[in-house]
């Protein structure tokens, strides 16, 4: 067993906020979108080594510890498409996230509007990040 997830894992399953585990935050974002030129020149073997890592060394080992709570490889994440053989819905690389408002979760920021405009708000079935612009101090 992966002692990280152990150790991790040990440490968090009684706090009653954790209703899901997560692998990472934004790789499976990083790989599909190339936001990083290693991953251009390799795509295979980051997509090879993102599978052997999230899905079958993290999530076998966290699910030996708590089978309870469902899990994704990744936040934000398209949702699971089967258990077994388990398989995830992937965030297209155009960025489109449009299916976790039906499987799985987001990420919601909207620095642009402040939130100002509830019609450009986003409905995700469940949303595990949001970000808002700090509002500003002006002088009078």
């Amino acid at each position: 067993m992966f002692v990280a997830v152990i150790d991790q894992v040990s440490r968090l399953i009684h706090h009653p906020s954790i209703i899901l585990w997560s692998g990472n935050n934004e790789n499976e974002q990083a790989i599909t979108q190339n936001w990083f030129t290693v991953t251009r020149t390799d795509p295979y073997t980051y997509a090879v080594d993102y599978d052997r890592l999230y899905h079958t060394t993290i999530r076998n080992t966290l699910l030996t510890l708590d089978s309870s709570r469902p899990f994704l490889s990744s936040s934000p994440a398209n949702g699971v498409w089967s258990v077994d053989p388990f398989a995830e819905r992937w965030i297209a690389p155009n960025g489109d996230t449009s299916t976790s408002e039906f499987w799985g979760d987001a990420h919601t920021y909207n620095y642009l509007d402040d939130c100002e405009d509830i019609t450009k708000m986003v409905d995700p079935r469940f949303s595990s990040e949001y970000g808002f612009q700090v509002f500003e101090m002006r002088e009078a």
